[in-house]
């Protein structure tokens, strides 16, 4: 998934911008600045349940850690990332805690004050 393919984002503590404001074709990232700042996907299409591990591409200059939950901020955990410190991008996994069946709405929610930085969502 893209991240920009969000349905909702809390007031405050995120924001979407272009990864290369020089090159705009290169997509969009989100940033989370503040713990508890969420974005929303509406109805994510979980198929069977099947997924395995989820995978994130991301930076944080500090480090910090996302959880991804179903249907609500508070929602069950399906994931917990935890994003290294560092300027450059990469790519971190988790396995799935609980997986989700059908169509469900998925949260990303930051446990960390930022930045932490997203370019997309992956599940395998």
């Amino acid at each position: 998934m893209k991240i920009d393919r969000y349905s909702n984002v809390s007031e405050k503590g995120v924001s979407i911008s272009f990864l290369d404001p020089a090159n705009t074709f290169k997509g969009w990232k989100t940033t989370f600045s503040d713990a508890g700042s969420w974005l929303e996907y509406d109805r994510v299409d979980f198929g069977r349940g099947r997924s395995k591990r989820m995978i994130l591409n991301a930076r944080s200059a500090n480090g910090g850690t996302l959880e991804f939950r179903a249907n609500r901020v508070d929602g069950p955990l399906i994931a917990s990332l935890s994003v290294p410190s560092g300027q450059a991008w990469g790519s971190v996994s988790a396995p799935v805690l609980a997986k989700q069946k059908g169509v469900q709405n998925l949260y990303v929610v930051a446990k960390d004050n930022g930045p932490i930085e997203v370019d997309w969502v992956q599940f395998q």
